[in-house]
């Protein structure tokens, strides 16, 4: 797949886009818009139907070389990121799609956060939301060693599946429980 990477611009077959130049580090977003239809026309690129992604119908960061299609060029797919890792410019988009997540259902204001799932993205969204001022947030997953990173991470309680998960939330948490839930 590889449809989260990095990489550093060796070549091009036409102008670069507005300061971007040969050399220059850059994250991708992977989702390539049509800009024609409805949605992109609203500015929900994220949703159009005629979309196409790196990793799918565009082959991904897991080759040697990757070809960025013009249409990739003209929606703003690269972004310069001089001065960063290339691993960490690599994981740009996932922890922007936590980010954006996170403000989407205010957690700033969210006193208690559910994250279900503590992989890469699970523990993006326990740090950003501890950062964020969350202070009650509860990790639910199957693995032991991924729920003691997601404490290290912030995690206020963490459960497996198999606990009575709405009752010891409720219990740690009380009230009506979690305010948000990812």
């Amino acid at each position: 797949m590889g449809h989260e990477f990095s990489g550093t611009v060796v070549q091009s077959n036409g102008p670069l886009p507005e300061g971007l130049e040969l050399g220059d580090l850059v994250a991708v977003y992977p989702i390539v818009p049509c800009g024609r239809c409805a949605a992109c026309v609203r500015g929900r690129e994220n949703i159009c139907r005629n979309r196409m992604a790196f990793g799918y119908q565009i082959p991904g960061g897991f080759a040697e070389y990757v070809h960025v299609p013009a249409a990739a060029m003209r929606a703003g797919n690269l972004v310069k990121v001089n001065g960063v890792h290339p691993n960490s410019a690599a994981v740009i988009e996932p922890l922007a799609c936590a980010y954006n997540g996170l403000k989407l259902i205010d957690a700033p204001v969210a006193k208690a956060l559910l994250v279900v799932g503590c992989g890469p993205l699970g523990l993006m969204h326990i740090r950003l939301a501890r950062a964020l001022g969350v202070e009650q947030i509860v990790a639910v997953d199957p693995s032991e060693q991924r729920l003691k990173v997601a404490a290290e991470s912030g995690a206020r309680l963490t459960l497996t599946p198999e606990a009575n998960t709405a009752r010891e939330i409720r219990d740690f948490i009380g009230g009506d429980g979690v305010d948000a839930w990812w």
